[in-house]
């Protein structure tokens, strides 16, 4: 009887984390965010629970300009990246800081490089931005699109 309930008990963590996970791609395939991957710079979640946007991606005008700038010179520039490296390496920050109501779960700057006045990017960066299809509207969910008008596009 121990050795029946020990290979139940057993089954039961990976059998809950599989329904779990499921759940889970079920409600991001909706457009919800949920946590996969990384919210692109330009967008915040809208956490308000009031609102007809909530768990959803929306604009956050401060970056969406920085982001803008960034595409605009790329395409001035006829597609020199280093040259656009250098111009931004140049600027005292590229996204100005958070504002005060920004909800905290938005804030996840751990890893990007904080500059007095906001925050700066790396080359690395500024190709991740240039070539993510979520700028354009499009939610891809576990390499899948899933819909090419889950959020009012940034470019």
């Amino acid at each position: 009887m121990f050795r029946l309930l020990a290979e139940y008990a057993a089954e039961y963590i990976p059998q809950q984390i599989g329904l779990l996970n499921a759940a889970r791609l079920r409600k991001a395939r909706r457009g919800l965010f949920v946590g996969f991957g990384y919210v692109a710079r330009g967008y915040i979640v809208d956490y308000d629970k009031d609102s007809e946007n909530y768990q959803r991606f929306i604009l956050y005008k401060p970056w969406q300009h920085a982001v803008l700038h960034l595409f605009e010179r790329f395409y001035a520039l006829g597609g020199d990246l280093s040259t656009l490296c250098r111009e931004v390496e140049a600027m005292p920050f590229v996204f100005p800081a958070y504002e005060p109501w920004v909800d905290k779960r938005n804030i996840r700057d751990q890893t990007w490089k904080k500059v007095p006045g906001g925050y700066h990017i790396s080359r690395r960066g500024i190709i991740s931005i240039l070539t993510n299809p979520f700028y354009i509207g499009w939610l891809i969910v576990a390499g899948d699109v899933i819909t090419t008008e889950n959020h009012e596009p940034l470019i």
